[in-house]
């Protein structure tokens, strides 16, 4: 037996169809459910296991918390789509969220267009780690024997890049350009 329909045999959860779509709810965010739904069809009805009914911008908050926490960057039009909710309920939320110091607010991604995207300030910041993570291994430093190989040939002293001439003085000359000489000499 799957875990979705023991938790329906024993009460704890149940489907509901809403809007076309099917969803699970659980015992405890029925009453929420149903603020926020309310001619969603439960498939079997749940025990009243919340204390008190939460008003509906409470319930979205909560509904929209709990999507935060794993949803990454996303966008209120995105939220609202897959929670079949009025984007204007979920800025609302958004910005309870950003208020209480929960969720950011910027340009996360690269996705086209001008939205706003908002996300959970500890998964950015996860985010952040491993992005830097990443893009610090790709810079790898060089061996002292790749560094000297490449010293030898930017100062003119390998064999097959020395310089000769009037041309090569003026290349050497060139490479110096802006170095301060005078500082390194005691007066």
């Amino acid at each position: 037996m799957c875990i979705r329909d023991r938790l329906a045999s024993e009460r704890r959860a149940t489907r509901a169809f809403v809007s076309g779509a099917t969803v699970w709810v659980s015992a405890e965010r029925a009453l929420s459910f149903a603020q926020i739904f309310p001619s969603a069809q439960l498939e079997q009805p749940l025990p009243e296991i919340e204390t008190a009914s939460p008003s509906t911008d409470d319930a979205v908050l909560a509904l929209v918390t709990g999507w935060m926490l794993h949803a990454g960057p996303t966008t209120a039009n995105v939220l609202g789509d897959i929670l079949r909710l009025p984007t204007a309920a979920i800025d609302r939320a958004l910005l309870r969220l950003e208020a209480s110091g929960a969720i950011l607010r910027g340009r996360f991604s690269d996705s086209p267009g001008e939205e706003r995207e908002w996300c959970e300030r500890r998964l950015l910041a996860r985010i952040h780690r491993l992005t830097v993570g990443t893009l610090r291994k790709q810079i790898e430093p060089m061996t002292p024997a790749q560094f000297m190989r490449w010293l030898l040939r930017w100062q003119h002293l390998a064999p097959s890049s020395q310089l000769l001439g009037e041309r090569g003085t003026l290349e050497a000359l060139q490479q110096l350009q802006g170095f301060e000489a005078l500082s390194l000499i005691h007066i």
